[in-house]
């Protein structure tokens, strides 16, 4: 089966662009003293909570990154760890190591609890259209879906995934993220754990591909009792792909519905700029070099598991 023209790649490089867009720890004490005193960071506010399993939120900016923390503490139950943390990028640019580095020196014994990554597509390439032919996110069910906005899983799962046009920045966006079962799962308990994102996320959890309709047409000729009308509602299925592969498995029987699916090239762009955002971060402990004015933690460590 031939790929539909829109897709066919040139410039790869410069129509997709990877970014850490969130990151949230927890951590076994909550240093508040360091943490309001972060180098090139303001106090935006620090309030009290409602009806929540902490008491307080402290929301710290950077003045020149963009950067904001979101750190919630004073636990009320004792199943939560003592402080959860929150890293946001701003829109251009994401999370940059030296950015999550500057916060994760003050914050001992961190875990990381979600991970949000986010694909920024030209959007004369990938579009909503585009997402509902063509995208499949592994085991995550079409959840909701509102105007030029798909979501896929939810927060409480495992992973979730957003897809919609981000306007700001010129952009259609694919957010991806998971969570803290996910995480544990495949060991990855700090950035230094990174590297093994891109042979994990890609292809099993963000993949695009297109359906391999003469195989469609067979197998519904070999299943269905009524395999012209099945056909013809497959067939106007079609620019939905969850809504088809759905038909296929409950309504005629199919088992395997991924052999009929052909990977498109987009997928190589993928795993190629999820390399080589995982070559940024480094796979083990290092020591930064501090001021005489800089917090009094500077060493990073590993865990060596729970």
């Amino acid at each position: 089966m031939l790929e539909p023209s829109h897709t066919r790649l040139h410039s790869e490089n410069s129509r997709l662009t990877l970014k850490l867009d969130r990151l949230r720890f927890s951590a076994s004490v909550f240093p508040r003293v360091q943490i309001r005193s972060l180098p090139g960071f303001r106090c935006e506010r620090d309030h009290r909570l409602r009806e929540s399993p902490y008491g307080r939120v402290l929301v710290l900016a950077s003045e020149s990154s963009g950067t904001k923390i979101s750190c919630r503490y004073g636990r009320r139950v004792p199943w939560v760890a003592p402080c959860e943390l929150t890293l946001i990028g701003n829109d251009d640019t994401g999370l940059k190591p030296r950015n999550v580095f500057s916060v994760l020196e003050v914050l001992p014994d961190s875990r990381l609890l979600m991970i949000e990554l986010a694909f920024d597509f030209d959007p004369g390439w990938v579009s909503t259209p585009f997402v509902w032919q063509y995208g499949r996110f592994g085991k995550s069910r079409l959840h909701n879906w509102s105007g030029n906005a798909i979501w896929f899983g939810s927060r409480r799962s495992t992973k979730f995934v957003r897809a919609y046009r981000k306007s700001a920045i010129n952009a259609y966006r694919v957010e991806l993220e998971v969570h803290r079962t996910w995480l544990r799962k495949h060991n990855v308990w700090t950035v230094f754990d990174f590297f093994r994102l891109p042979g994990l996320i890609c292809p099993k959890h963000i993949h695009f591909c297109a359906l391999n309709w003469r195989g469609v047409g067979i197998q519904i000729q070999r299943k269905s009792s009524a395999p012209k009308l099945a056909l013809r509602h497959a067939s106007w299925l079609k620019n939905r792909l969850p809504f088809v592969l759905d038909f296929l498995r409950h309504q005629i029987g199919l088992q395997n519905t991924h052999r009929l699916l052909v990977p498109l090239k987009v997928n190589l762009v993928i795993r190629e700029a999820l390399e080589s955002w995982a070559r940024e971060w480094p796979r083990a402990a290092f020591r930064l070099r501090r001021s005489a004015q800089s917090c009094r933690t500077a060493s990073f460590w590993m865990d060596d598991g729970e």
